[in-house]
């Protein structure tokens, strides 16, 4: 979504900024939450979230007259919802489709440090994505004596995306990787009492 496009939503929400902008949140955890309700895991909620998103303000754009926004938000919601669900069977059936196992191979580190370990085989896993594994490492991965503000805003723009879009990814993400890397810690430590 581009910079005008948002604003255009949040125009269409309020003509006041401060309260376009809890509208635009409020909207946003109401098609979470209508995924989540349609059984939709808690990690394609959001991205999910942004599609649907996407596709309103792609009909505000068009000129459509939408005068029911949350209403036309839930049947979106639900044709976004029904198509993932559709391609995850499909990719789900089929022997001729190839076997791609997208991971890290942590075996190449020799660091014992379990959080480590931990973090590196969470950020292998599908449920994050090559792009969000580059956004996530490149919003933290700072130059010595750079400046963060700098070094986001060249990284919102390699992304396409504002730096208000590009802070909500990561900070989605960091929350996404630091339940991962929580569970891998604990079920390394379980393994380990138990032996």
């Amino acid at each position: 979504m581009t910079e005008a496009s948002l604003k255009l939503l949040l125009n269409r929400l309020d003509p006041e900024p401060d309260a376009a902008g809890e509208k635009y949140l409020d909207l946003r955890t109401k098609i979470v939450h209508i995924l989540r309700w349609r059984g939709c895991e808690d990690w394609a909620a959001d991205d999910l979230a942004d599609v649907a998103i996407d596709r309103i303000v792609a009909k505000l754009e068009a000129g459509e007259l939408i005068e029911n926004l949350a209403g036309f938000a839930a049947g979106i919601t639900r044709f976004v919802w029904l198509e993932y669900s559709r391609s995850r069977k499909e990719n789900a059936v089929g022997d001729d489709l190839p076997n791609i196992e997208v991971r890290f191979d942590v075996t190449r580190f020799d660091d014992v440090e379990p959080r480590i370990r931990c973090m590196r085989s969470c950020l292998g896993t599908p449920t994050i994505n090559a792009e969000d594994r580059r956004l996530i490492l490149g919003y933290y991965d700072l130059d010595p004596g750079e400046k963060a503000k700098e070094s986001r805003r060249r990284l919102a723009t390699t992304f396409g995306v504002t730096v208000d879009t590009l802070r909500v990814r990561a900070c989605r993400l960091r929350s996404q990787l630091e339940t991962c890397v929580n569970k891998c810690v604990a079920a390394m430590a379980n393994r380990s009492e138990a032996t």
